[in-house]
């Protein structure tokens, strides 16, 4: 399904490559939101699935760190502005670090299960 978001984002509304067309992109998200039966469990499986299941996938998760300020101080000195809006990146940079680490307690064993999946 991501594959075809990704391919979208280029083929619809007359976009050619290298020149993308943001519209498309966000309608085709609109149709696969997730609605209200997504679970702890599928957010922690989905996460870890997209993050940690390949190389590029890890790759992608620690640019999104480094943006996000995570493994650096999001201090800006002397500029408080900055500081609170990287402190926002940072936010979300750990948001993403606690769904890939917290498994939820009503599927125990749900860790076991992905890392011994293919």
């Amino acid at each position: 399904m991501r594959g075809m978001i990704f391919r979208s984002f280029r083929r619809e509304r007359g976009a050619v490559r290298g020149n993308p067309d943001p519209v498309a992109f966000f309608e085709r998200l609109r149709d696969v939101h997730f609605g209200d039966g997504y679970t702890d469990a599928d957010r922690y499986r989905d996460f870890r699935g997209v993050f940690l299941g390949t190389p590029e996938g890890r790759r992608c998760l620690y640019q999104i760190f480094d943006w996000a300020h995570v493994f650096h101080s999001s201090v800006a000195p002397g500029d408080p502005y900055m500081t609170h809006f990287q402190d926002g990146e940072r936010s979300i940079g750990l948001q993403v670090l606690a769904v890939l680490n917290a498994e939820p307690a009503a599927v125990p064993g749900l860790r076991v299960e992905l890392e011994e999946s293919p």
